[in-house]
C-alpha cells in the first residue's frame, strides 16, 4: 500500500505540473493575441535608430529625394508628407483645408525628407515573421506576472515558512533587476554601439542595416543585460547568507574578471564595444559584492563580540 500511495503522489504531482505549463501557454498566447493588433508602438521602440550623427557642432542627417509626377489628364492634388520639405519651385495651395501642391498633366514634383528608418526588409514575409518574434517575446515578458503567479501557486506548497519569505523579495529584486539591465542595454549600451558600429562600418563599407538583425541584435543586448544583472543579484543573495567569504571572493577575483569578459562576449554581439559595457558592470557588481562581504564579515565579528 505505501508504494501504490507513492506512486499515485508522483502521478498527482506531475498532472499538476502538465496543468501548470498548460495555463502558463495559454496566458502568453493569449498575450501574443492581444499584441497583435498593436504591435506597431513596440516595435518602433525596438527599432528606433537614430542616423543623425554630431561632428564638431554640425549635424549630419541621411536625406531622401522623391519625385512625384501626375500622369493622368487632369490635375491632381499631393500632399506633402510631414517633415518633407520641396525642392521644386512650384507654389503650394489649399484644398479641403488641407494645403500641398496641385499637379498638372505632366506636372512633377520633387521633394526631400529626413531619413528615419535604415532598417531593410530583405524579404516578402521577413516583416510578418519579425512581428511574430517580437509578439512572443513581448508576450513572454509582458505576461510575466500572470504566469509567474502560477507557476507560484505550483511551486510554494514544497516551501517553508521561512523560504517562503525570502522567494517574494528575492523575486521582487530579480524583477527590478530584469528591467534595470534591459534600460541600461537599451538607453546606454545601444545608442553608444550604434554610433560607434556606424562610424566603424563607414570605414569598411557602407551601413545597411536589415530589420531582422538589428531587432535580434537589439533583443542580444537587453537579454544580455538582463541575465548579468541576474548574475549580480545572486552573487549578492550568496553572500548576504554567507555561502561566499570575503576572502573567498577576494582570491577569486582575477578568475571573476575573466569569466565577466567571456560572458561578454557570449551575452553580446561579437563586437569589443558591447562586450566591454557588460563586461565593465559584472566587474562592477562584484566588487560591490566583495565590499558587502566585508561589511557583513565585520558586523558580524562586532556581534559576536558583544554577545560575548
Amino acid at each position: 500500500m505505501a508504494v501504490e500511495e507513492h506512486w499515485a503522489g508522483f502521478w498527482d504531482h506531475v498532472d499538476e505540473l502538465r496543468q501548470t505549463i498548460i495555463r502558463s501557454l495559454i496566458v502568453v498566447c493569449v498575450g501574443f493575441s492581444l499584441l497583435l493588433g498593436f504591435y506597431q508602438p513596440f516595435l518602433d521602440f525596438l527599432t528606433t535608430y537614430s542616423l543623425e550623427q554630431a561632428e564638431n557642432g554640425l549635424l549630419k542627417q541621411e536625406v531622401r529625394r522623391e519625385r512625384v509626377v501626375n500622369t493622368t489628364h487632369h490635375p491632381l492634388f499631393f500632399e506633402l508628407p510631414s517633415s518633407a520639405w520641396v525642392v521644386s519651385d512650384i507654389p503650394s495651395s489649399k484644398q479641403k483645408g488641407r494645403e500641398g501642391y496641385l499637379l498638372q498633366p505632366g506636372q512633377s514634383l520633387l521633394y526631400e525628407q529626413v531619413l528615419t528608418t535604415p532598417l531593410l526588409i530583405m524579404g516578402p514575409i521577413e516583416g510578418l515573421v519579425l512581428v511574430f518574434k517580437v509578439c512572443f517575446w513581448l508576450s513572454l515578458a509582458l505576461t510575466a506576472p500572470f504566469w509567474g503567479w502560477i507557476w507560484l501557486q505550483f511551486i510554494l506548497p514544497g516551501l517553508k515558512a521561512q523560504e517562503q519569505a525570502i522567494l517574494f523579495p528575492f523575486l521582487f529584486c530579480s524583477i527590478g533587476c530584469l528591467v534595470g539591465g534591459a534600460a541600461l542595454a537599451y538607453y546606454v549600451t545601444l545608442p553608444l554601439a550604434n554610433q560607434y558600429l556606424t562610424v566603424f562600418n563607414q570605414t569598411i563599407g557602407q551601413n545597411a542595416w536589415t530589420l531582422t538583425y538589428y531587432v535580434d541584435y537589439v533583443l542580444l543586448l537587453c537579454l544580455g543585460h538582463a541575465i548579468a544583472a541576474e548574475l549580480g543579484l545572486l552573487l549578492l543573495v550568496l553572500v548576504h547568507f554567507r555561502v561566499l567569504s570575503p576572502t573567498w571572493l577576494i582570491q577569486k577575483r582575477r578568475y571573476m574578471i575573466v569569466l565577466a569578459f567571456i560572458l561578454g562576449a557570449l551575452l553580446t554581439p561579437p563586437d569589443v564595444l558591447t562586450q566591454l559595457m557588460l563586461a565593465v558592470p559584472l566587474i562592477g557588481l562584484y566588487e560591490i559584492a566583495i565590499w558587502y562581504a566585508k561589511w557583513r564579515h565585520r558586523r558580524q565579528k562586532l556581534f559576536n563580540a558583544h554577545v560575548h
